[in-house]
């Protein structure tokens, strides 16, 4: 019902090139380098990983994808895993992810995935901009994991969409001051209703580590929106 594009880009590769001041071997190895993972790597992930993934571009130092969204969103986080691979410390990438409805615009949505990947490079770079989230990858694929067991736990109907609303509320008042937000939480963390033991543990640990930056709390918005959306 609706597609993912990506668009993905090296970080500051004019600065990579000009950083080696002409010198013809190793231009042309970071070139060589380039066009190995935006044309041959790139192939071989669509055909072993992701059949139902399609390259509208790709060449140069950018990519852009479309797909199924959730299968396009995992692409992303393994195609930075692979460029990582291949580039060392050298080199980052960022990407922005965006949805659309299988009817849209290409032209149109491909400009909004660019507009999420300048958010993500304007951001410093080496991130992934994608439902309404900047996030470092780094913390990216735990947190599409984490969306997954959500998603799975909906299914299930261990937790009601209504429960997951109520969180990603709690978390965008607390973003704005909201005074409330931590007895709320509790009540909406403790909730009899909830019976399955992996989600109440996952929700009790929400209570005890409001305050971590690196807490399944500080993503909550994010979690919340691609488990409903995976519904």
């Amino acid at each position: 019902k609706l597609l993912g594009y990506v668009r993905l880009r090296v970080d500051h590769v004019a600065q990579a090139f000009a950083a080696l001041q002409g010198d013809p071997s190793r231009t042309l190895g970071l070139s060589a380098m380039l066009h190995s993972f935006f044309v041959e790597q790139v192939h071989e992930l669509l055909i072993s990983e992701f059949p139902q993934v399609y390259p509208i571009h790709g060449g140069g130092d950018e990519l852009l994808l479309i797909g199924p969204w959730p299968a396009t969103l995992d692409m992303a986080l393994r195609l930075r895993e692979a460029f990582a691979a291949g580039s060392g410390s050298s080199l980052t990438c960022s990407a922005g992810f965006t949805l659309a409805p299988v009817h849209a615009q290409l032209r149109a949505v491909a400009e909004q995935a660019g507009e999420q990947l300048q958010a993500a490079r304007a951001a410093g770079g080496n991130r992934l901009q994608a439902l309404g989230a900047l996030l470092e990858w780094e913390r990216a694929a735990s947190l599409v994991a984490t969306a997954k067991e959500l998603a799975e736990w909906l299914e299930r109907r261990a937790i009601s969409p209504a429960w997951l609303r109520r969180l990603a509320d709690l978390r965008s008042f607390s973003n704005n001051g909201e005074l409330r937000w931590r007895a709320r939480l509790q009540s909406v963390v403790r909730e009899p209703r909830i019976k399955h033991r992996q989600a109440r543990e996952w929700a009790e640990r929400l209570l005890s580590a409001t305050e971590r930056a690196d807490s399944d709390w500080s993503w909550m918005v994010f979690l919340a929106r691609y488990a409903l959306l995976a519904m």
